[in-house]
């Protein structure tokens, strides 16, 4: 389940931009769990709530990649380039 949010967390910073500033929400089918991701001004972040009940609130997202660095800490949103 860890793994599936931190995919889905690391799709919604791609497509971030192209929606807005405005928070995205992503529910699972039975309206259960509801994924919310935030960018701030230093990271995005992340909330999980099940059943209406918060299990994480504001965590900063980053991804740490072996030869890439980190990634996740002073993004900004921009157009997306075609």
């Amino acid at each position: 389940m860890t793994n599936r949010l931190l995919c889905l967390a690391f799709l919604l910073i791609i497509v971030a931009p192209v929606v807005s500033a405005k928070d995205v929400r992503i529910a699972s089918p039975n309206g259960r769990i509801v994924f919310s991701l935030n960018q701030t001004r230093t990271a995005p972040t992340y909330r999980v709530t099940f059943d209406g009940k918060l299990l994480v609130d504001n965590s900063e997202l980053t991804l740490v990649f072996k030869e890439g660095g980190l990634f996740g800490l002073n993004l900004s949103q921009t157009k997306p380039i075609v």
